[in-house]
């Protein structure tokens, strides 16, 4: 959520469907994050005289608001928006490009401190810089269209829809959600998809060859909703340090027929979208890993390309936070 306001007061009322106790980040002016655990029906006080730079009319003006759910089960429903009488809150303008990413836990920052607000994704988005970003990320998903760890559908389903994978989701919108109506919103300029991990995982029985094909219906989906976009197909690397082999077992064969597959889908596609600039594929190298493991960060962003006309992003500047556990 992000909006501008006048004054120097804001404050939110959380309605009944909020989750108790989820944590939230927010901040004003793009500066820290400030993280509280809010509660269901109660009316939390987060902007006030005496938090720093709100009285600031230079270089950012109106002020900005921003706030960010950190756990994507957990959820919160916005009841009221209250600033100081006689001020009012003002629609800011969207950036001039999009980020879109598409994923499980490793992108939805599971594990790590601060979960969503720490994630490599959530880095992407925001080290981009002038960017819209959103992250659709859901810990145990599997790409293919199946229940994988409690998610009812795979992500050929759940992208296309409104609601999250979530048990508060399901028993809000039931086990067919509404479609997503993509015409509300800007169309992503860069989606990055990194799917894969839990279908390669034997339990969840998922082939080879429904893999790849559900895998090419999803990155045609997505080329239809966003015909511009640079679309990235994502494949996780791991250095020799990490001692995970290249060939540890799963349903798929291990990670490198895993990036066999991409590699034959990326290929395929491009051939037959015709639309070789569009599609790139991006091996997942220097990643940082939290004790689990799941990655915090990438060098994904190095490897990124933007049109000439907005030129290309080169490096990122970010906070990182890892669990001491």
């Amino acid at each position: 959520m992000k909006f501008g306001f006048t004054g120097n007061r804001v404050a939110i009322t959380f309605g009944p469907e909020t989750f108790d106790t989820t944590l939230v980040g927010y901040r004003i002016d793009g500066q820290d994050w400030q993280f509280t655990n809010v509660s269901t029906g109660a009316t939390h006080l987060l902007v006030n005289s005496n938090t720093t730079g709100v009285s600031l009319t230079y270089p950012t003006s109106p002020s900005t608001f921003e706030m960010r759910v950190t756990n994507w089960a957990y959820g919160v429903q916005i009841a009221a928006v209250h600033v100081k009488q006689g001020e009012k809150l003002i629609k800011i303008p969207d950036f001039p490009r999009t980020i879109e990413v598409i994923g499980d836990s490793l992108s939805a920052g599971m594990y790590a401190s601060y979960e969503g607000l720490s994630s490599f994704a959530y880095g992407l988005g925001a080290g981009l810089g002038n960017s819209e970003y959103s992250v659709t990320a859901y810990p145990g998903i599997c790409l293919f269209d199946k229940l994988c760890w409690g998610n009812p559908h795979g992500m050929l389903y759940q992208w296309f829809r409104t609601s999250d994978t979530s048990w508060r989701a399901q028993q809000a919108f039931g086990d067919n959600p509404e479609w997503w109506d993509f015409s509300k919103k800007p169309a992503a300029d860069i989606v990055v998809l990194n799917l894969g991990t839990n279908d390669n995982n034997s339990a969840n029985n998922v082939t080879a060859e429904g893999y790849v094909a559900q895998y090419k219906m999803l990155v045609q989906g997505v080329h239809k909703v966003y015909p511009k976009a640079q679309i990235i197909l994502m494949v996780r690397y791991f250095p020799n340090s990490m001692e995970i082999p290249l060939n540890f077992p799963g349903a798929l064969g291990g990670l490198q027929p895993l990036r066999q597959h991409i590699r034959t889908i990326h290929i395929d596609l491009r051939c037959r979208l015709r639309s070789a600039n569009l599609f790139r594929l991006r091996i997942l190298q220097h990643e940082r890993v939290s004790r689990k493991p799941h990655p915090l960060r990438s060098s994904l962003q190095h490897n990124i390309s933007i049109e000439p006309d907005i030129g290309s992003i080169r490096s990122l500047l970010q906070h990182y936070w890892f669990d001491a556990a």
